[in-house]
């Protein structure tokens, strides 16, 4: 009950709410980075503090314009390519990394630091060329 309570008054005001979606867009933008400077045609997209991968962007007619928040691909589209064998690959690379997700994305906490965005953007960057070398 004393965890609970503590909870409650830590998330009471919205800061720590408002710090996560923050924690969020950073991610999400330095995970794309990593994709632009590695020439994938991949997108990290998402809202709040979640991010999700999608692998298909070289068929996404609003790519350049998009806004990395929604995406416009239809559900069975997105669901079946989070379990595709590359994101699978990418998840084991990220964990060998130091870096675990769930498949097809995550997220990230209020807690996380901004050191911890930018190791997650390296160990993103690590792994990418692990699958995609192999």
């Amino acid at each position: 009950a004393v965890a609970g309570v503590v909870t409650l008054k830590a998330i009471a005001t919205g800061e720590e709410t408002r710090k996560a979606s923050e924690m969020g867009e950073k991610l999400r933008f330095r995970l794309n980075r990593v994709l632009e400077e590695l020439g994938l045609p991949w997108c990290v997209y998402g809202h709040s503090s979640l991010f999700h991968f999608f692998t298909q962007a070289q068929d996404c007619s609003v790519y350049d314009s998009c806004s990395r928040e929604e995406c416009l691909f239809g559900t069975e589209v997105l669901t079946v390519q989070k379990w595709s064998p590359v994101i699978q690959k990418l998840r084991a690379a990220m964990i060998l990394n130091g870096v675990d997700i769930p498949s097809g994305g995550g997220w990230i906490s209020a807690k996380h630091s901004a050191q911890d965005i930018e190791d997650t953007a390296e160990a993103f960057r690590t792994s990418l060329k692990m699958v995609l070398n192999n």
